[in-house]
């Protein structure tokens, strides 16, 4: 899907996504937060979200800044496999 949103012209909406991966690091810098007493303080300056929020983190990725949505994947456990929309 990045790839298709970086390449293809007729596409009107600008997106981009994330991974798995970022969202264990926003959960886990998230959790230190709330730990901490909500300190914004003690959050790195330089940090892996801020690098996924600024487009660096991998490849076909936009920064934030420059999109109208930012896709996030969703795990949902079912009993039986099942695609949703």
């Amino acid at each position: 899907m990045r790839k298709k949103e970086k390449y293809e012209p007729n596409i009107v909406v600008k997106f981009t996504t994330t991974d798995f991966v970022f969202r264990k690091k926003i959960d886990a810098l998230y959790q230190d937060f709330v730990k901490n007493g909500k300190d914004f303080s003690l959050i790195p300056k330089k940090h892996e979200v801020e690098e996924y929020i600024r487009g660096f983190y991998y490849d076909a990725n936009v920064p934030w800044n420059k999109v109208d949505y930012v896709l996030f994947p969703i795990y949902v456990p079912r009993e039986k496999f099942e695609l949703g929309h």
